[in-house]
């Protein structure tokens, strides 16, 4: 394996210190501290406008170091990273190798195409039921860390992504602890426990808008000749996320005492305010490294076409220009054009131009807009002509569950799949479920569900205003282009106070 270089670079460094620094404008990546760091500090920096990670500690090829070679006792506290991994998109806010006692706390880490925070390495061999690698990683902690606005281009990753054994035991194993994760744009997890993943501890976390599991997931456990009989050792307490699993202790994952969400505010303040950064650090919030600037174009643009109109979607730019996208603009190849509000497109997922000539090929681009102005438009997307046939409703969406909490429920479903199909030929716009007693509609919006295009991963959004102790019955429909289609079977869940 071989990491992208740092533009500064120690190895076996000892007791350095880098505080209040800036690593701002850089190819590669920003600072690297290699193997055989020990007792070094990075405090109250910044860290932007870097094509690759932002920081990175330890290596990935000595798995089982010697004392001398090993990373241990390292501090990463209270600095921005923000803008990072800017040409290699796959690059990582924090990204730890094999280590020892790290501590990553009070960190804000936003505004990225992928992960957040990675950890761990060598666990890929449980794809052919083998033990990950042997490593000397342990206790290392991720506290009280604010992350949000990641994932923006990429998939499969998440706030906090852990791969490998982590410890020998759940006891000196990795922790998660009281980190604040919201706003993730593409599918992944909020906290990604992947490959050959063992003894992670997760608690006290808020996890909100991942759209796709908060906590993923179950891996079948290869290590000590165990040949999958148990899963991976995880244990999950005491978060507040919109998940909703119930508490159980089986094969290894311990779920307890988690509670459902359905707005941010609802978890405890006290973990909300101590994520992030601490207050004689947080002035460097405000820190800028360039002149304001336009924001990126938006990328990645999609359409189709149903019924005389085009349906456009999107993915936010990473680099805001120091002040947020208020709004998008979406124009045709022909001069038509439709401006939506950015708080009105992350809650639909999409925009609509209609009116549009039948049997006329078009193309689409998007600008974004904030207060210094608008940016370029983005790259056209694929051509299209526009189609006049009313498409079929969409079938009903498979594998429905629900899960029950204090005044709400999370409802979990699939897409239905393959979307040229079942789909009725038009692209899934939302869905909607319906609340018996009482009839009520409740609509499901925005990019995150409409991400989904495949029977293998689940989303979930959490209904709230129920009525503790009273039974409910929840139809789940798709909705498309030509209307709502077939409700899945009902499935029931009692909201209680207490589980």
């Amino acid at each position: 394996w071989t990491k992208a270089s740092g533009n500064v670079v120690f190895a076996y460094g000892r007791k350095i210190r880098f505080l209040g620094d800036a690593f701002v404008h850089l190819g590669g990546a920003g600072l690297e501290l290699g193997h055989g760091s020990q007792s070094d500090i990075v405090q109250g920096s910044v860290f932007t406008d870097i094509s690759g990670n932002g920081l990175e500690l330890g290596g990935v090829d000595l798995p089982e170091a010697s004392a001398e070679q090993v990373t241990r006792d390292n501090k990463i506290l209270n600095n921005h990273i923000y803008n990072v991994a800017a040409e290699f998109h796959g690059g990582i806010g924090i990204c730890v190798g094999y280590a020892q006692r790290t501590v990553i706390q009070h960190n804000q880490i936003d505004h990225l195409p992928y992960t957040g925070i990675s950890m761990g390495w060598g666990g890929w061999p449980d794809k052919i039921e083998k033990p990950g690698v042997a490593n000397n990683s342990e206790n290392n902690l991720v506290a009280n860390n604010l992350i949000f606005n990641h994932m923006q281009l990429l998939a499969d990753g998440g706030g906090i992504y852990t791969q490998g054994l982590t410890g020998p035991s759940l006891a000196d194993g990795e922790k998660l602890i009281g980190n604040v994760i919201h706003d993730q744009y593409g599918s992944g997890h909020g906290i990604y426990t992947d490959n050959g993943c063992n003894n992670v501890t997760a608690k006290g976390n808020v996890i909100f808008h991942t759209y796709h599991d908060n906590w993923g997931g179950r891996h079948k456990n290869y290590y000590d000749g165990n040949a999958g009989k148990t899963n991976d050792a995880f244990d999950g307490e005491g978060n507040y996320w919109q998940q909703g699993d119930r508490d159980g202790s089986a094969q290894g994952v311990t779920l307890k005492d988690n509670h459902l969400i359905s707005s941010l505010d609802q978890a405890p303040a006290s973990i909300l305010q101590n994520a992030g950064l601490q207050e004689p650090f947080k002035h460097i919030l405000n820190e800028r490294f360039c002149d304001p600037a336009t924001p990126e174009s938006p990328s990645r643009v999609a359409v189709a076409s149903e019924n005389g109109s085009a349906y456009i979607a999107w993915n936010p730019p990473q680099f805001d220009g120091g002040s947020a996208v208020i709004s998008y603009t979406v124009s045709s190849s022909k001069g038509d054009q439709v401006t939506i509000s950015a708080d009105d497109y992350q809650s639909k997922g999409y925009a609509i131009i209609p009116g549009l000539s039948q049997g006329v090929a078009y193309t689409f681009t998007v600008t974004s807009h904030n207060a210094n102005g608008d940016s370029s438009p983005s790259i056209p997307s694929a051509e299209i002509t526009v189609n006049a046939k009313p498409a079929a409703v969409p079938p009903a969406p498979p594998k429905v569950t629900v899960f029950p909490g204090n005044g709400m429920v999370s409802i979990h479903f699939q897409s239905p799949f393959p979307p040229t199909i079942s789909d009725g030929g038009s692209p899934i716009l939302g869905y909607v479920c319906t609340v018996n007693p009482g009839g009520r509609e409740v609509p499901i919006t925005g990019y995150g569900v409409l991400a989904i295009s495949d029977t293998t991963h689940t989303t979930f959004r959490v209904i709230d205003g129920l009525q503790n102790g009273t039974t409910y019955t929840f139809e789940l429909a798709a909705v498309n282009a030509a209307g709502t289609g077939a409700k899945a079977a009902p499935v029931t869940a009692t909201p209680l106070d207490k589980l």
